[in-house]
């Protein structure tokens, strides 16, 4: 027998689910006054900022420099190419999914 027909307990409150929907603006059409009064922002080094315009310059921030304290001083950590004064070159990293797959070379046609 459920909660509702038994008038000595209260009804157990329901899960509730809500979404919320966002318009994020193209980063060729920003509005200046929407995104001073946009409520929905992203957490920067420098502040908080609209995250229509986090969108926009995602990559100015995902590629910033990082400062790394080592035990000889500071020094920087480049998103792209690791740290600073590391020498340039290509990451040898296993393939994953379709490309970890091996390809079989060609057959010719039947004759």
């Amino acid at each position: 027998m459920g909660d509702e027909a038994r008038p000595d307990r209260r009804p157990r409150p329901r899960p509730k689910l809500s979404f919320f929907i966002h318009n994020f603006m193209h980063a060729c059409q920003l509005d200046r006054e929407r995104i001073e009064a946009c409520v929905f922002m992203a957490v920067t080094t420098d502040g908080p900022i609209s995250m229509c315009l986090h969108n926009a310059k995602r990559d100015s921030f995902i590629l910033e420099p990082v400062k790394l304290k080592t035990a000889t001083g500071e020094t920087l950590w480049h998103p792209m190419r690791g740290p600073e004064g590391a020498p340039a070159g290509i990451r040898n990293v296993q393939a994953k999914g379709r490309a970890a797959v091996r390809r079989l070379p060609p057959q010719s046609p039947a004759q």
